[in-house]
């Protein structure tokens, strides 16, 4: 079985964003003393997840880890920056809510209040909600939603799968 190290990936990790955007040009003792297999293995995973390139030579006896080639990318840069990424400010999204959406929420409130004057006033302060706090009541019910739902993942992928 591979032995993942997350100690071992954030010191390569750190090494190699200490000498960005170049390859590693000093390698630690520490790291070259180490299971070749092992930092191979945690090699491989960090190239996987996009966090670096390099790392891994091939020759006539397979694979070998060659520290010094590794480069940090820019997502390594920005999963260890205090700040994050700098294109995080333009990752906006934009929930639009339709009349469907409202509707649902209605019948909701129809379904489940009992009392009428509650039931009513509920409707009203809905209709009156400006689109900023609509928008937040529903992504509330969304979230609290798929909290209550089992294994919610597996149940939008099966459905997903199935439309």
């Amino acid at each position: 079985m591979a032995t993942f190290d997350r100690k071992l990936q954030l010191q390569i990790l750190e090494l190699a964003i200490d000498f960005y955007p170049e390859q590693i040009g000093h390698i630690p003792v520490e790291l070259s003393s180490l299971d070749e297999k092992t930092l191979l293995q945690n090699i491989a995973y960090l190239q996987q997840e996009g966090l670096i390139t390099g790392g891994i030579e091939d020759s006539f006896d397979g694979m070998e880890p060659a520290i010094d080639l590794i480069s940090a990318t820019n997502a390594a840069v920005n999963l260890l920056s205090e700040e994050g990424s700098i294109s995080s400010s333009l990752k906006v999204v934009t929930v639009k809510l339709h009349d469907e959406t409202l509707s649902t929420i209605r019948e909701f409130i129809n379904q489940n209040v009992s009392d009428p004057e509650e039931k009513k006033a509920y409707l009203k302060r809905l209709k009156e909600l400006p689109a900023d706090a609509t928008k937040h009541i529903v992504l509330e019910l969304l979230g609290k939603g798929l909290g209550q739902i089992p294994n919610a993942v597996q149940w939008l992928q099966t459905t997903l799968h199935h439309l």
